[in-house]
């Protein structure tokens, strides 16, 4: 892959960046799917927890991680510097640390994190790089470790299919295209996770975002 094409800009262009955080708490009922992220991270996660989000951008989930889970160690990366900037600023005080570095190549050993999280950021990428994030995430993710993904998946409904018809536009179809034929918990799996299991959709002006969740472990297949 070139280096330019190493990460996408949290709103998909640069210029939208400073626009990102409102455009969310507009169009993506914020509240309720962050919430609902969280609590899935969380459970079960004893003191000295490992939390990793990629493709943190702005730190708006991360900080809730944190908030969430204060006896965990919580990790954001993503590969635009201009949007860590904001995020820094952000998180300033919390202990969370931030990393520059692009998520099909994490800058981390095996087995580093209990949890690792994605939000938002798999539609941006072509199929190729998702695949490569996502084995990326199943090789830093301890044994029994989980994986949280809240991303686009197939939109029902008249206002979220028009909705993602414009997001489309913007993101690229070829990028969005396993998210609009439900094949991303496919993907999941194929990466050498098991246990996969959509945890609920929720329909939005822009689209239905779908929660996915999967476990690194030696046995089970299947997606639920």
């Amino acid at each position: 892959m070139a280096e330019q094409t190493r990460y996408v800009p949290a709103a998909g262009r640069e210029f939208l960046t400073p626009f990102y955080d409102g455009f969310v708490r507009l169009t993506m009922r914020e509240e309720t799917f962050r919430a609902r992220v969280v609590a899935q991270v969380a459970e079960g996660l004893g003191p000295g927890g490992r939390i990793l989000e990629i493709g943190c951008g702005t730190g708006a989930l991360t900080e809730r991680l944190a908030a969430a889970a204060p006896e965990a160690e919580v990790t954001g990366l993503d590969g635009d510097e201009r949007v860590l900037e904001r995020a820094r600023a952000r998180l300033a005080g919390t202990g969370v640390e931030l990393v520059a570095a692009s998520v099909d190549e994490m800058p981390f050993g095996d087995a580093a994190f209990d949890r690792v999280v994605a939000s938002l950021l798999l539609h941006h990428l072509d199929d190729a790089t998702k695949a490569a994030a996502l084995s990326e995430a199943h090789r830093v993710l301890a044994p029994d470790g989980s994986l949280h993904i809240a991303d686009w998946g197939p939109p029902a409904g008249v206002v979220p299919r028009l909705g993602f018809a414009a997001l489309r536009a913007l993101d690229g179809r070829e990028n969005t295209a396993a998210h609009a034929e439900g094949r991303l918990p496919g993907m999941v799996e194929a990466a050498g996770f098991t246990a996969v299991e959509r945890r609920g959709r929720l329909a939005t002006v822009l689209g239905t975002v779908e929660m996915i969740a999967a476990e690194r472990t030696d046995t089970g297949v299947g997606i639920a």
